[in-house]
């Protein structure tokens, strides 16, 4: 039978009901009608505004007094809802207790009269305003409210009871807190008894399940009340512990299946119908934030819910469980000892019975079982070890990995997992268990935290936990957990590569981020790993060998990745300090290496040894000892060169496992050769199958299978003679890597060259010998052939890369000659290393023999090559100690002939001696010969001389120069005589002295040519030249070129003339200034290195064909073999175009730029391509274009500053004035104008020429970077490194020279290449400064005027002297080299501003005199400024004070000229324009410099105003400055018709920075108040209001308290009088409303930008503010149409302050919720609520259940089904609570309608993990009003109650910024204006 719905306990219709049967009453009874009047004027005088508790109880007593006064037939309450919400609004904690008292007096009285039934009827007016008494009530006032409870509430129907049951308990609550209280024992019983009333209303045979479902959630949701919920667990809840026999049953094995448990009628109605409450309401009470609560909670645990509790074995869901162990493991963090041993007995267990047994032999979580036997996880002795595994390891262990697996970007949440974890290993038992199922996820989850985290501290701070928790678990479980997954990587299996590379990539995390320096690491574990993943690796390629299989390319990328792994770990390694011992006899030793065990078999073993480690607390012996491991390493590693090698497979492991063959045979203590495979004949068979095959082994192959031979050499496993045999093949296939067309490997090359040549003896010089062999042979083949000079290059870089090695460890330059007597032997040594000569000695010697035949190219080369290397010393000492060492100079004579400078007579007895003297003197003179003198090196006094007599003390020692040296050693030859017993010796020993004699001649003479001019040899030279440029023999053009260059030189001594040198120093004398005061005062030449001819610049004409000849040679390909000789001529013959030069200069440097191009990107294709297709040698080519091209550009320099100097000798300063001297004036005008034009021609040509020159160069310069080096082939990256520097220096040299010429028209080239080359990361830009500041030439005291410069030659010329304009050449604006002067200035060093501030300071003063053609310059300028206050800030030179005031004045200036110069006008800016701006705003403050600059000013001084402070240091100053910028643009934006729209983000980002400035509130306060009160301010969108307004609110109104209050006084209360009628009446209350709802969003907007609870003392104002306006109807002025904005209010309110000052206003808001969802039913005519309104109203409602303040929870179950009943509903269940009856309703009124609908709460669940409200942000907005309620509302109602019990349930966290999302976006979408 359906009850009548006038009699439901809740009901939206019964206030309908009610109203009707209180007016048939009313109609009826007189007496009643009389009754109805007084109640509702004793009402009406509450509203008289109370002030103080007098009047609440004056109100109370009339209220009581006119309830007395009912007439005695009438049981009915008239205006019975305005009654309970002023009686509640009289139980707040703010009023005495008196007035509590006399309200609960008035209870009592009502309750009385309405009688039992009425009661239960209207339970939902009278309740909620009593419910939260004893949270506050004092001592008097707590019995009067228990007996209320007792004597009318406990009696009521349970139907009536049963939604309030949570409400109930919670308001009982507080009673339970003090133990120790009057009121506790009555306040656990009344407890009790409602229990036992609350049976009643079961209808399908509950008993106390209900009650304890509601107080479980009552415990959960509401922390304040968990110390009353603790006290009545203690003493209420039933003991859930195990039967004796289930505890018995421990002994078994874990995880075994167990029979349900039949539990007592008690413990069911504890967990019926929902268990995972019960562990809900625990987790909370563990988890909450006092001790002691966690400690009762604990407790509770221990003696009630033990571990082993079937309700948590069996009725609890897993998941459940898991959350319960997580909750209770958590309190360790806490690091208390009380917490941690309650927490240590619930996990453990009880005790055992039999303590001595227990105690008598300790075990551990890693013992075995009495049978040796190995369970899965262990069968332990321990009693207490074995209850956790078995109750509760698996839970623990799943919610750590829960935890684990849940990605955080905060740092705490993160390591949280990782603090427990360690924290657990405190305890043995449980710790021991727990870390090997946790510990991979744990590290895991470091390793994927590292690219989440926002930061790389955050990433340090969650390391450091990982680290801490690392480092105390024991070595062999670590290990064992790495091999693991190294065998799940390389192991057999379907696991996708994916997954195995993820292993390998945690490994390599292990590996580099934590400590594995243990010496049990280091001696067993780590050694075991690599043993495991080489065994795993062989097993694979056996297995594909055996099959037959083809390679897989996913399979070598595993490889790869593990050897990295592997190479990281064996890094750890020290290298053995024990002397090896090998074996080679088959004898068996102890730590013989076990030869017939198979790779898996290795692998098995090690798993196996790692399980047992585990599981056992004994020691495990390893399976292996440590020299069987490396022995086995060395095994496996060679069985897998063997085998790649015979299956000619060098893909990505071998290289690696070659190394690591290396590396571990290099510190192996003991080394087995039966263990380790003979490699020499498969290393043989590949060097010898090597020539002959179509595809070669690549290079890299071939060093590390070098390396191997080496090692295996070292280390005795092969012979010498096999060895001698591997380094024959080795040597021949490292020299064909030396050709110098290929230079891609030379390094590398010479480093292989090396280490084999270490691995000899110093006596050996086997590597020698062969180097010379291949040498002659070459020689022989060249000679025959008559091709390039390969040998000779070979050597050459064999020799440039040996000594550059070399001198990175050793100085070479130190030679020691100690001499001695006949009978003491002289020896000549290099210190401190001579290790050069032990292998190029004999292939230099025979190198330089070919200076014998000039014909030969040999020949040609060796001489270029001598006249351009930096070390010739070091070769001419290889020559020299050779000859030294003959008998001819092993004499007693030496010292004192380097002394006295006198030959000494020395008779030759053997002919052969004598020859070998001859060969090196005779290659000596060669060198110098062909050297072009001594260099700083040789003249420098490098060699000590030591006497015998002295050798002991420092007074023997002479220093001598290498120069003396040579010339003592030639005149030595002068004292040789010729035995009589050799006449035959007489003929060598005249080439000796010939040779000799001619060093000595090369040394002191400096002659010439003979002259031979008439003859004009010089065209059939170059026709003939012309002829050859093509020819296959390019070096006979050298000796063309010689003739050709002696013939000019010849012509060109016939022109010359003293006069030459004069005009030479007038030019010197009047060359021109490029900068005022600050750049150099004459221009300098691009390079001081000239030829003899330039001495001499006359005015003879160059030959015709001489330019094209010049011009085809160096656009042919063919002459590159000799490029270095045809630029060396270019340069000797250039002065002869002087007067020409600007003719040929642009075809010269156009061919030269082309031609420098194309080699450059042949040198670059080269090295980013694997593959070998560059013939020609592209790096010296390269190298030798830049200096013909440097030359050229030298010349044409030169010539142009002559003919300037000539320009200004025309200017006659000194002419007479007057008539005459005006007429002079007058005719030399035209002439001097007509020369300027045409040196300004020349000039031009020049600058052009500059230019190109310029970017090539940065193109080269720019290669070496490190953008350039990742995409490089990483096998000759070394080479790479060497190349690019070399090639970088080259081109910084050539620009240094460029900018001392011209640094101006240089400079405006980097500018707009800096300008071309900007991009979103600033590597172009970056690139530019870097050049700038490596410069010589480009030193900020010269590159900051030329800037000055180059703008004034843009904005103001006629300001600029002519000669220091630019020729504006460059396609620049001033603008973006004012952009550009800005960001230099930003990179310069803070100590630059003592070199450039008197140029600064002079510029702008300049500008500032004339502004107006810097008016689009002045913005940045005005930056530069800035950018100079903040860096002279940090420097001490000058008068910092003066120079501050200086800048200060300035800068105000400057900014007062901006203004001026660029209005208003340039600060709108659009939204939809702004993201550039806002690009430019985020670059500037992560970058510091600007990418891409908007041109705005407001963005500019956004990035300027926080630098006010530094700059202007002036407090008065700043004042100013603000104030002009608010003036200027803040004002104008603000107050435009476009206003909100031009507020782009450069604006707001200005206006954010001026209030961070202190002192200046008076100014912006006063902008934002007038911004603020505009009714346009909330067109705002959210995205900006969040971002900028809420922050500027923030500053605004914590500066200014004033401001909350002067909103509030806005706000009126709704009133009827004076409201007239008509269309002027409606028009007021429009406007009424208008104000009303903006002045509500403002105070809503003020309390989200604000800090929570800063309006605390204006939170009594606003709450009567709030009362007032929940009172108006349609027809007051405001109107109820303020609603929506009102209901906005509430939730900001809400949101942002502390509940304990909300207390007053939930009595209206609950009414006021009741009275707005009511409305929503069909048919209501409730005109105070719009559909907006009702939006608005559940958009509360949803808020409030969010948060759930502990005090609208007793107002809940008005709104919702707060209890169980929300899930599992009864059979008989009806609605009762507001939001399911009008669910109800709805779903039988309205038609369903399509549309969008909210999310369900189960997709919230899944993509939140937070609790959020169930109405999605922006619910309602472009929505018309009447599909509010099918669409929006209708879905929310049907949701809400089960999504209320959901969230709850889940006990997630509030998602607070979700919730203040939701109220911007509504501020910004309702209302006018909005």
């Amino acid at each position: 039978m359906v009850p009548d719905p006038g009699s439901d306990p809740i009901s939206p219709r019964k206030r309908l009901i009610d109203a009707r049967r209180e007016d048939e009453v009313f109609k009826k009874d007189k007496g009643y009608r009389k009754f109805a009047a007084n109640i509702k004027e004793t009402l009406n005088s509450f509203d008289a505004k109370l002030q103080d508790w007098a009047d609440y109880i004056s109100f109370l007593n009339r209220l009581l007094k006119a309830i007395h006064a009912h007439p005695s037939n009438v049981s009915i309450l008239p205006s019975k809802s305005v009654i309970s919400q002023r009686l509640a609004q009289c139980m707040v904690p703010t009023l005495p207790n008196g007035v509590h008292q006399k309200a609960i007096e008035v209870y009592s009285a009502i309750f009385n009269l309405i009688g039992k039934d009425d009661l239960a009827r209207d339970l939902s007016l009278y309740f909620p305003g009593l419910s939260s008494t004893l949270s506050f009530a004092s001592l008097s006032v707590r019995p009067l409210f228990l007996s209320i409870l007792e004597n009318f509430i406990l009696p009521l129907d349970p139907k009536a009871l049963r939604p309030a049951t949570k409400a109930v308990v919670l308001s009982l609550l507080p009673g339970l807190e003090e133990e120790t209280g009057e009121d506790f024992d009555r306040t656990i019983q009344l407890v009790d008894k409602f229990r036992t009333a609350i049976q009643g209303a079961s209808t399908e045979g509950q008993g106390d399940e209900f009650f304890w479902q509601c107080f479980f959630l009552a415990s959960l949701t509401s922390s304040s009340r968990s110390q009353g919920s603790l006290a009545y667990l203690v003493r209420r809840l039933p003991k859930m512990i195990a039967p004796a026999s289930r505890r018995a049953s421990t002994h078994g094995e874990a995880g075994q299946a167990i029979s349900l448990t039949k539990l007592p009628g008690a413990i069911e109605a504890v967990i019926s119908p929902e268990p995972g409450l019960l562990v809900r309401s625990l987790a909370a009470g563990l988890e909450h934030d006092q001790i002691l609560i966690q400690r009762g909670f604990l407790d509770i645990l221990t003696s009630h819910v033990p571990l082993d509790s079937p309700v948590l074995q069996e009725r609890v869901k897993q998941e459940d469980l898991d959350l319960l162990i997580l909750a209770a493991t958590g309190i360790v963090l806490r690091r208390d000892t009380s917490l941690n041993r309650r927490l240590w007995n619930w996990l453990l267990g009880p005790e055992p019975a039999n303590q001595e047994d227990s105690e008598s032999e300790p075990s551990s979580p890693t013992s075995a079982n009495s049978e040796g036997t190995i369970t899965p996880r262990g069968n332990y002795k321990s009693v207490r070890t074995h209850y956790f595994l078995k109750f509760g390891l698996s839970s623990l262990v799943r919610g750590l990995r829960r935890t684990i697996d849940m990605d955080n970007e905060n740092s705490l949440d993160q390591a949280r997992p990782l603090r427990i974890c360690q924290s657990l290993m405190d305890r043995w038992e449980i710790g021991g268990l727990v870390v090997p199922e946790i510990f991979i996820p744990a590290i895991n989850s470091v390793r994927r935290y590292k690219a989440i985290s926002p930061s790389k501290e955050r990433f340090r701070e969650v390391l450091r936990s990982a680290s801490v928790f690392f480092d105390g678990i024991e070595s062999a479980l670590i290990w064992g957990k790495i091999v693991e997954l190294i065998i799940s990587s390389l192991g057999p299996g379907s696991r996708s590569y994916k997954d195995r590379h993820d292993f390998l990539d945690l490994v390599k995390f292990i590996v580099g981020h934590f400590n594995l320096r243990e010496e049990e690491m280091l001696v067993v574990h780590i050694p075991t790993a690599v043993l495991a993943t080489s065994s795993l690796i062989l097993s694979r390629i056996e297995a594909d060998k055996e099959s037959k299989q083809a390679k897989d390319v996913e399979w070598n990328s595993l490889v790869k990745t593990a050897f990295e792994a592997i190479q990281m770990l064996t890094e750890y390694l020290p290298d053995s300090e024990h002397t090896k011992k090998r074996r080679r006899n088959g004898r068996a030793l102890e730590s013989a290496t076990p030869a017939k065990l198979k790779a898996l078999s290795i692998v098995k073993s090690i798993h196996a040894y790692y399980g047992q480690s585990q599981a056992s607390s004994e020691a495990i012996a390893a399976p292996f000892t440590p020299t069987q491991i490396e022995g086995l390493i060395l095994r496996i590693c060679s069985n897998i060169i063997d085998l790649l090698i015979a299956s000619r497979s060098f893909d990505d492991e071998f290289t690696p496992v070659c190394s690591l063959f290396v590396k571990s045979l290099n510190r192996a203590r003991m080394i087995d050769f039966s263990a380790v495979s003979n490699l020499y004949p498969p290393i043989l068979a590949l060097l010898i199958d090597q020539p002959t095959k179509s595809v070669p082994v690549s290079h890299k192959t071939m060093c590390i299978t070098a390396s191997v031979a080496i090692s295996m050499y070292t280390n005795e496993l092969v012979i010498e003679e096999q060895y001698s045999e591997l380094l024959e093949h080795f040597v021949n296939y490292l020299w064909l890597h030396l050709s110098p067309t290929f230079p891609k490997y030379h390094v590398e090359t010479v480093r292989v060259l090396w280490q084999l040549q270490a691995s000899l003896s110093p006596l050996d010089r086997q590597i020698e010998a062969l180097l010379s062999a291949l040498v002659a042979k070459d020689l022989e083949h060249e000679a025959m052939s008559g091709q390039l000079a390969d040998p000779g290059q070979k050597l050459s870089i064999l020799w440039t890369h040996t000594i550059q090695q070399h001198s990175l460890t050793s100085d070479f330059r130190n030679l020691t000659v100690p001499s001695s007597t006949k009978q003491q032997t002289s020896t000549i040594i290099i210190s401190p290393s001579d290790k050069y000569e032990i292998m190029l000695t004999r292939p230099m010697l025979l190198l330089l023999g070919a200076l014998e035949d000039e014909s030969s190219a040999l020949f040609i080369f060796v001489r270029g090559w001598i006249q351009t290397l930096p070390t010739v010393d070091r070769l001419l000492w290889l020559v020299l100690s050779g000859a030294l060492s003959t008998d001819i100079f092993q004499h007693s004579s030496l010292a004192n002939l380097i002394k006295e400078g006198a030959p000494a007579s020395y008779i030759v007895q053997q002919a052969d001696d004598l020859a070998t003297c001859q060969f090196y003197v005779h290659t000596l003179y060669n060198v110098l010969r062909w050297s072009y003198g001594f260099s700083s090196a040789l003249v420098a006094p490098n060699i000590v001389i030591t006497s015998p007599d002295d050798s002991e003390s420092n007074q023997g020692k002479t220093t001598e120069s290498f120069q003396n040296v040579v010339t003592n050693v030639a005149m030595q030859t002068l004292g040789v005589r010729v035995s009589e017993n050799t006449p035959t010796t007489t003929g060598e020993l005249y080439k000796i002295q010939k040779d000799a004699l001619s060093i000595v001649q090369m040394i002191l003479s400096d002659d010439h040519a003979d002259q031979v001019a008439a003859l004009e040899l010089e065209y059939p030279l170059m026709d003939f030249l012309l002829a050859s440029l093509d020819s296959k023999t390019p070096f006979l053009q050298l000796s063309v070129l010689d003739c050709l260059l002696s013939a000019l030189k010849l012509r060109l001594q016939i022109f010359e003339n003293a006069e030459v040198e004069a005009v030479k120093e007038t030019a010197q004398t009047h060359r021109r200034n490029t900068s005022k005061d600050t750049i150099h005062s004459s221009k300098p030449s691009v390079s001081t290195e000239r030829s003899d001819m330039s001495k001499r610049p006359g005015n003879f004409p160059p030959p015709p064909q001489l330019q094209k000849c010049l011009q085809e040679a160096f656009d042919s390909k063919g002459i590159r073999p000799v490029l270095d000789n045809w630029v060396n001529f270019l340069a000797q013959v250039l002065p002869l175009y002087s007067d020409a030069i600007f003719q040929v200069l642009i075809p010269f440097v156009e061919c030269f730029c082309r031609q420098i191009s194309s080699t450059f990107d042949d040198l670059k294709n080269m090295f980013s391509s694997s593959v070998a297709q560059v013939t020609s040698t592209p790096e010296s080519a390269l190298i030798s274009l830049m200096n013909g091209l440097e030359q050229i550009l030298a010349q044409a320099h030169d010539q142009l500053l002559l003919a300037e100097a000539r320009d200004s000798s025309l200017k006659s300063p000194e002419q007479a004035q007057g008539l005459f001297g005006s007429m002079v004036s007058g005719v030399f005008a035209s002439e001097t104008s007509h020369v300027r034009s045409a040196t300004a021609n020349d000039r031009l040509t020049v600058i052009l020429s500059f230019q190109d020159t310029v970017r090539i160069c940065f193109q080269i310069w720019s290669w070496g970077s490190s953008s350039f080096v990742s995409v490089q082939d990483q096998a000759s990256l070394a080479s790479f490194t060497y190349t690019s520097l070399r090639m970088r220096n080259r081109a910084r040299r050539m620009l240094e020279h460029l900018f001392n010429a011209e640094p101006l028209e240089c400079l405006e080239v980097v500018v707009g290449l800096w300008q071309k080359t900007r991009s979103p990361d600033r590597s172009g830009s970056t690139s530019i400064f870097d050049l700038l500041h490596v410069l010589d030439g480009s030193m900020p005291k010269h590159t900051i005027p030329a800037i000055f410069n180059s703008i004034y030659s843009r904005a103001n010329p006629n300001a600029l002297d002519p000669i220091r304009q630019s020729t504006l050449t460059s396609e620049l604006a001033d603008v973006d080299v004012a952009v550009f002067l800005v960001e230099y200035a930003k990179t310069l060093e803070d100590d630059a501003m003592d070199e450039i501030w008197l140029d600064c300071m002079t510029f702008i003063k300049d500008v500032l005199q004339n502004p107006f053609p810097h008016r689009q310059t002045l913005p940045s300028l005005l930056e530069f400024t800035a950018v100079l206050g903040v860096k002279v800030d940090n420097t001490n030179f000058g008068d910092k004070r003066k120079m501050r005031r200086e800048l200060g004045d300035i800068f105000m200036r400057l900014l007062t000229a901006t203004f001026t110069s660029k209005p208003v006008g340039f600060a709108t800016e659009d939204y939809s324009e702004s993201v550039e701006t806002a690009n430019y705003l985020n670059a500037t403050s992560h970058h510091k410099s600007a990418t891409s600059r908007p041109e705005d000013i407001v963005s500019l001084l956004a990035l300027i105003v926080p630098t006010l402070p530094t700059v202007l240091s002036d407090s008065d100053r700043i004042s100013n400055a603000v104030l002009a910028i608010s003036t200027n643009v803040i004002l104008p934006t603000l107050k435009s018709k476009r206003f909100p729209k031009m507020c782009g983000v450069g604006f707001l980002e200005l206006l954010l920075q001026l209030s961070r400035l202190s002192g200046t509130q008076k100014v912006w306060k006063k902008d934002v108040n007038e911004v603020f009160n505009d009714p346009r301010f909330f067109a705002v969108p959210v995205a900006t209001l969040k971002q900028y307004w809420l922050p500027l609110l923030r500053q605004w109104t914590i500066g200014d308290r004033e401001r909350m209050p002067e909103f509030l006084n806005r706000l009126s209360a709704p009133t009827t009088a004076g409201i007239m009628f008509g269309v002027g009446a409606s028009s007021a209350r429009i406007e009424a409303d208008r104000k009303t709802q903006l002045n509500l969003k403002r105070i809503a907007l003020l309390l989200i930008s604000s800090p929570d609870d800063t309006f605390t003392t204006n939170i009594a104002t606003l709450q009567n503010r709030i009362t007032d306006l929940l009172t108006a109807t349609s027809a007051s002025s405001p109107s109820s149409a303020t609603r929506a904005e009102l209901y906005l209010l509430i939730r900001a309110l809400v949101i942002k302050t502390n509940q304990s000052h909300l207390a007053p206003l939930w009595p209206s808001v609950s009414c006021e919720l009741q009275d707005a969802l009511s409305a929503v039913l069909p048919g209501s005519e409730n005109k105070n609520y719009t559909p907006t309104a009702m939006l608005q109203a559940c958009k509360l409602l949803d808020i409030l259940l969010a948060l759930a303040p502990d005090e609208f929870q007793l107002h809940e179950w008005l709104f919702v089904t707060d209890t169980i009943d929300a899930v599992y509903r009864p059979l008989d269940y009806k609605p009762i609570a507001l939001v399911d009856e009008i669910s109800n309703q709805l779903g039988a009124k309205t038609t369903p309608t399509v549309g969008p609908r909210a999310e369900s709460p189960t997709q919230l669940s899944s993509t939140s993990l937070r609790r959020r409200p169930l109405l999605p942000v922006g619910t309602g907005q472009a929505m018309k009003e009447s599909d509010i309620a099918p669409l929006v509302l209708r879905p929310f109602f049907s949701q809400l109650s089960i999504y209320a019990f959901e969230s709850t349930y889940q006990t997630r966290l509030v998602d607070r910024d979700a919730c203040i999302e939701s109220v911007l976006f509504d501020l910004c979408d309702y209302g006018e204006g909005g």
